[in-house]
């Protein structure tokens, strides 16, 4: 009996002392953003976070890149965060916000609709970096994407009616009858769902963690579900059933293109209200899940993996080790989260034979989301662990 009451004793104490450490974690990664945010390059508006981009390969230097993306991002899953931060940390987080919302100006469709972009659209964006694909893409600027106007209007606290009014806006924009997108998947043609892009000249790609996020949306704020609504859910049904988002990751995420990032988006989609078709093949998810994880060398690939099963419901024996080096661990992590492709905007006839070859590529990079992924990670396992029944 003795024993067993040491036992138990050596246990809360291990599990405060971890707890502890895990929470001076998170303050240092909420302090580490604000001041990522605050002192950057002056190449960089203020108020976003600084994000880089590489051509092709790992040969080819970063270069700074302006982009609302990454800051949208980081603030959609700091809000979502923020009421299990200490009120220190959550004061914070209203700082961030208040600095974003005042250069996502800068961002806003240039006819004043309310739709945004990746690049600021106060000044004509040419593809950054891009050199002579620029010309090739017949130098004209990406249109106004789903992804980006999702995300900040989200951030931007904008009124329900707002968020009801593109959601109308939305449904001129998918795969018309089955017939405008030629990226997809063999068997993925002829879903009516969601483009990527706002632009009637764009091409018309079916991304999977796009077709996520906007119907994570339309759960987060109980919209009335449409056509597209439900074929985006088909399309993703549909990868689920065939594990296309295992065998064939980089073409049913065009711009995501990996397993543990396709993994982390339907997670974060189920967590919010359970969705029948996809819920049948929970256990599934779970499995893939944890092989993968059991495979990977990457800390953010697990991490974010790990992330996916805590939403689950599961937690993975163990400690995922982070340590304190911040920037060298985490911030300077080979970790793509997001791949762009200069080809979206080209001529189809030049677009189609090159979005898979990797010739019209770039590679992003953000230190802050960096961040805020491992941010997330520790408070989910944190409230997992609190929520778990004592022995």
């Amino acid at each position: 009996m003795r024993k067993k009451i040491i036992g138990s004793i050596f246990f809360l104490f291990t599990c405060l002392l971890y707890s502890s450490a895990n929470d001076s974690l998170i303050h240092r990664l909420i302090r580490r953003l604000d001041q990522l945010q605050l002192h950057h390059e002056s190449y960089f508006p203020q108020g976003l976070f600084p994000s880089y981009q590489q051509y092709s390969t790992k040969e080819h230097p970063l270069k700074n890149d302006v982009n609302i993306f990454f800051t949208g991002l980081t603030a959609v899953t700091l809000k979502q965060l923020r009421p299990y931060l200490q009120q220190e940390d959550q004061i914070i987080c209203d700082s961030i916000f208040q600095r974003i919302k005042i250069v996502a100006a800068k961002f806003k469709n240039r006819k004043g609709r309310n739709t945004y972009n990746f690049w600021p659209t106060d000044t004509l964006k040419l593809f950054s970096n891009t050199g002579v694909l620029k010309f090739v893409a017949g130098q004209k600027a990406i249109a106004d994407d789903l992804d980006d106007t999702v995300a900040m209007l989200i951030v931007l606290d904008e009124p329900d009616s707002s968020i009801r009014s593109l959601h109308a806006f939305m449904q001129g924009f998918t795969n018309k009858k089955g017939i405008s997108t030629k990226t997809a998947l063999k068997g993925y043609e002829n879903f009516d769902a969601y483009s990527t892009w706002f632009g009637k000249k764009m091409t018309v790609e079916l991304d999977a963690c796009i077709l996520s996020n906007i119907l994570g949306m339309i759960q987060t704020y109980d919209l009335e579900w449409t056509k597209a609504d439900s074929a985006s859910l088909d399309f993703l049904t549909k990868m689920v059933k065939q594990k296309d988002y295992v065998d064939h990751p980089d073409i049913m995420s065009v711009y995501y293109k990996t397993t543990p990032i396709i993994l982390y988006h339907l997670s974060r989609l189920m967590s919010i209200k359970p969705i029948a078709p996809l819920e049948q093949y929970k256990k599934q998810l779970i499995d893939d899940a944890i092989q993968i994880y059991s495979t990977s060398n990457n800390l953010l690939d697990k991490m974010i993996l790990r992330t996916a099963l805590l939403r689950w419901g599961v937690s993975l024996p163990g400690e995922l080790v982070i340590t304190e080096n911040i920037q060298d661990d985490i911030e300077h992590n080979d970790f793509n989260f997001f791949i762009g492709n200069v080809a979206c905007a080209m001529p189809r006839y030049i677009a189609f034979p090159l979005f898979n070859s990797g010739l019209t590529r770039y590679y992003f990079y953000c230190p802050a989301y960096n961040d805020v992924l491992v941010l997330e990670y520790l408070i989910l396992q944190k409230r997992f662990d609190e929520r778990k029944p004592a022995n």
